[in-house]
């Protein structure tokens, strides 16, 4: 059996941990691990495969496609006050 739970932080933060737990044979594991959040388009990106990254304010923001990154660095606060509004 495989349960897995999404946790998500606060959208300033974005960042989405996956969090598993499996169960074999009554011993349970628990593992998860981190997941960016594409400001532009809200995917989920792996920060460690990520190809398209910038940083703006000192903070690192990942995305899936260059088009994302682009639309970003071209009008960073309206990404970052929609994901306020939401």
């Amino acid at each position: 059996m495989i349960i897995i739970v999404n946790i998500i932080t606060s959208a300033k933060v974005m960042v989405d941990y996956k969090c598993f737990i499996i169960i074999i044979n009554d011993i349970i594991f628990l593992g998860g691990f981190k997941m960016a959040i594409d400001p532009v388009c809200l995917m989920e990106v792996d920060e460690k495969t990520a190809k398209f990254k910038t940083e703006y304010n000192g903070v690192t923001y990942y995305f899936c496609a260059p088009g994302c990154m682009k639309a970003f660095e071209k009008e960073p606060e309206k990404y970052l006050n929609k994901q306020d509004e939401e």
